[in-house]
């Protein structure tokens, strides 16, 4: 049975939100020159995931792959069975492969073809770039670093960089988009 990106996007989501720790999951969350299908955000941790179902390409994938390896902690993608054989020539080797297969008889099963392994690509100037001002002043705020507001959000991001330490900066981020409310004007 072949499957579109919406019939894939609902076991996704439940697999992914299986899990033993906290987790917030975006859809379509939009990072440099691309966006994510889904990200999902874990203490200290973002993982991105490119859903290309039966019925997609691999006409964007390169530019996609090379977005969220600036960003993602780890990167999956995430394929229907007519992707099986060609997803190796288009993703790096520290992707994780996720096939999505749909029959009668089991339903709908998420297989783990090859787990992520750390992305080496991914940079906390790049992770930073997802914040927004309003997040940048609270993190800057509750590291008793003052509320910086008047100050350019390069400006910004730098100060949080020189004070406090990577995975403590990592962990704040990912609060921040923990609590992100798009019902608050940014």
């Amino acid at each position: 049975m072949r499957l579109s990106d919406k019939e894939i996007r609902t076991p996704l989501y439940d697999f992914i939100e299986n899990v033993e720790h906290r987790i917030r999951v975006f859809e379509e969350f939009s990072f440099g020159a691309a966006i994510a299908d889904l990200l999902a955000v874990t203490d200290g941790i973002l993982t991105g995931y490119e859903i290309k179902s039966d019925l997609d390409s691999y006409i964007r994938l390169k530019t996609q792959v090379r977005e969220y390896s600036k960003y993602c902690d780890y990167c999956y993608a995430v394929i229907g069975r007519s992707h099986q054989k060609g997803i190796l020539k288009h993703i790096p080797e520290t992707w994780g492969i996720l096939l999505v297969m749909s029959d009668l008889i089991s339903g709908t099963q998420i297989n783990v073809i090859r787990q992520a392994t750390v992305n080496p690509l991914a940079t906390l100037d790049f992770k930073l770039r997802i914040l927004w001002r309003r997040e940048l002043v609270n993190i800057s705020f509750r590291n008793g670093l003052g509320k910086c507001s008047g100050k350019p959000m390069h400006q910004i991001k730098s100060h949080l960089k020189k004070y406090i330490d990577n995975d403590k900066l990592l962990r704040e981020l990912t609060e921040e988009l923990f609590e992100r409310d798009y019902t608050v004007k940014n």
